[in-house]
């Protein structure tokens, strides 16, 4: 019935919708009815042929009835056939009717309209040299071929080719017709192009694959703003219960203090503004204003504010203007300042060595109009290219390892490009992974000031290309001490020896907190600033027969994140007792933090007293027998 043949052919197209679907399901199953019926009629020809055959053999015998038998038999098996033809014709799918050996007898119309081939090129092929291609299934075919090695009836689908190359979709329905003795006769098949059906199939599996990314990247947005939120928290409610409850804090040791409390303040303020701002575009209920300002002045005070933030990175930020400016140009300053705030935050933010530069032009077009781009470049660590699709949707970064490194909440990027879209322009981003990133920023300008404006061919002013800067080892104009968090008196309290907890969390001034809150409860303390360093000193301690009474495990870090750390350390014997800490409060947190290895559960912002009974108790448990 079937061979494999292939040809080189193009592959199938996909497309449209669910209803349609329902629709196509429906005519197949109707056809299958049709086909069902169809088959008896077969069987009904072939028991009428061999009656046939019968009244001739009886003819040979008795010569003194010739007529009548000859004249009744053939009148009947000739009727029936007619019948069975006209039948055949006129349903909606194509009939193959072929010998033994998979050759065809015949065909119906709709076979021709199916695939393009005449009754005379199909009779004595197989369908296989016929219909298969490059991209037929091939273990479709085997399937095939095992079910006609066992003369077994047989149900498939498979991609097919017409006569002019064009693929399309085939569903068979395949019998065998045996005759009185059994003995294998022919093969009926009975097929549809289910083309159709098969793109809704894949239609609908692209919504469903996209629903899926869409709420799996909503749900780590929603954690990942959790840990925004409940981080910050942590330090801004810890300072403030220490500064309540403590007295006699020297002055210094205060201001470090409030200084923490406002700054995870701010940071909190800034991520409702990102939120509300993008709600607000979202609903199309932002509105950009026309104002004429300096471009120089409003860059230069950028870059100004900015390099407080490149400096404790030991990162120069550079500014350049390509060209003449004009004295001003005309859009809204205040969302222009948003988007640049975030771009070189960002540039920033993922680039540990070079450089950042920012280069600002204003190219004037032949309306009288001009545009008015700004190139950030950066020598991060680049965008990959499957990622680059999708960075300025909301809710994403690169990848889950990218928010545990840098952190952010993943709206900067969307509300960004909106931003430059109600400004009349967009963002275009150029990218290699290792090398940097550069983030172009196009906007309208509105008409410049023709008093002092620079009129210069465009020609002279080519758009910035890509540039990567390898030399890493150019000095920063200045520097600033690294940022350290509060020193809080108590936290040098002397612990009870052996009693050591073991710390692992990446922010400092969390760190310092807890740190403080653990000594006062009498136990030495370790710090560790992400998962690796956490691991080794955790296995080092337990090697020595010292080990740490419990290891308080932030989840959410650089390098290795407290899952990993878990998991790792539980695979290597370590059976004390670990307690995570972590700002995400979505549905199944703890238990995904159990299954990861962990004792116990407690979420940020951290109630130390909660804490502390939590400590205690993992404590009894395992070293019930140690003083």
């Amino acid at each position: 019935m079937t061979e494999d043949h292939s040809s080189s052919h193009p592959a199938p197209p996909a497309g449209s919708q669910e209803a349609a679907l329902l629709r196509a399901l429906e005519r197949e199953r109707q056809a299958r009815k049709e086909a069902e019926r169809l088959l008896e009629e077969k069987s009904l020809e072939l028991f009428l042929r061999n009656e046939a055959r019968s009244m001739q053999a009886e003819q040979r015998d008795a010569p003194h009835y010739p007529t009548r038998i000859e004249g009744q038999s053939g009148l009947v098996a000739n009727t029936m056939m007619r019948k069975l033809s006209l039948v055949v014709q006129k349903v909606q799918v194509a009939v193959i009717i072929t010998d033994a050996t998979g050759r065809i007898e015949w065909i119906n119309d709709n076979f021709t309209r199916m695939t393009g081939y005449e009754a005379h090129e199909a009779i004595g092929q197989t369908p296989g040299l016929l219909l298969q291609g490059v991209d037929t299934e091939q273990d479709t075919v085997r399937r095939i071929r095992e079910s006609l090695s066992r003369g077994e009836a047989f149900s498939e689908e498979m991609l097919n080719y017409r006569k002019d190359g064009s693929p399309f979709w085939m569903s068979m329905n395949v019998s065998p017709i045996r005759d009185e003795n059994g003995k294998l006769v022919q093969w009926i098949s009975i097929n549809e192009d289910i083309t159709e059906r098969r793109r809704e199939q894949a239609s609908i599996e692209r919504a469903k694959t996209a629903a899926e990314s869409a709420n799996k990247a909503k749900d780590e947005f929603l954690a990942n703003m959790s840990h925004e939120i409940r981080t910050p928290l942590t330090a801004i409610l810890g300072y403030a219960e220490i500064l309540d409850a403590e007295s006699g804090i020297p002055g210094p040791m205060r201001r470090d203090a409030l200084q923490s409390i406002r700054k995870n303040g701010q940071h909190l303020v800034n991520i409702i503004n990102e939120i509300l701002d993008l709600s607000k575009i979202e609903a199309g209920r932002l509105e950009v204003e026309k104002v004429r300002f300096s471009p120089r002045d409003l860059l230069t005070e950028i870059v100004t504010v900015m390099r407080g933030q490149a400096l404790t990175k030991r990162l120069p930020l550079e500014l350049d203007f390509v060209g003449n400016m004009p004295q001003t140009i005309e859009t809204d300053p205040l969302r222009l300042r948003q988007i640049l705030m975030n771009l070189i935050s960002n540039a920033i933010k993922f680039t540990e060595d070079g450089e950042v530069r920012v280069l600002v032009r204003v190219r004037h077009m032949a309306t009288g109009s001009a545009r008015f781009q700004i190139d950030v470049i950066d020598t991060g660590v680049g965008i990959r290219p499957e990622v680059m699709e999708r960075i300025f949707d909301p809710f994403a970064q690169e990848d889950s390892s990218t928010t545990r490194r840098f952190g952010g909440t993943g709206l900067g990027l969307a509300i960004s490009i909106r931003l430059a879209k109600l400004l009349g322009g967009t963002i275009d981003v150029q990218s290699k992974p290792g090398a940097g990133s550069c983030f172009t920023v196009d906007i309208d300008a509105g008409r410049p000031d023709e008093a002092l404006a620079v009129e210069l061919p465009i020609s002279e002013l080519p758009r910035m290309e890509m540039k990567f800067f390898h030399d890493r080892t150019r000095a920063p104009e200045a520097s600033l001490p690294e940022a350290s968090a509060p020193q809080i008196p108590g936290a040098q309290i002397p612990g009870a020896g052996a009693r050591r907890i073991l710390v692992v969390d990446d922010a400092p001034e969390n760190q310092r907190l807890i740190e403080f809150k653990i000594k006062r409860l009498g136990y030495d303390v370790d710090i560790a600033d992400e998962g690796q360093s956490g691991y080794q000193s955790a296995m080092q301690a337990m090697r020595s027969r010292n080990p740490y009474r419990c290891i308080l495990l932030d989840m959410q870090m650089p390098v290795m994140d407290g899952y990993e750390t878990a998991r790792k350390l539980r695979a290597e014997k370590y059976d004390y007792p670990i307690v995570a800490l972590t700002a995400n409060a979505m549905r199944g947190e703890r238990e995904k933090c159990i299954a990861a290895g962990c004792d116990d559960y407690v979420s940020k912002p951290i109630d130390f007293d909660e804490l502390e009974q939590v400590i205690d108790r993992l404590e009894k448990q395992r070293f019930a027998d140690v003083p």
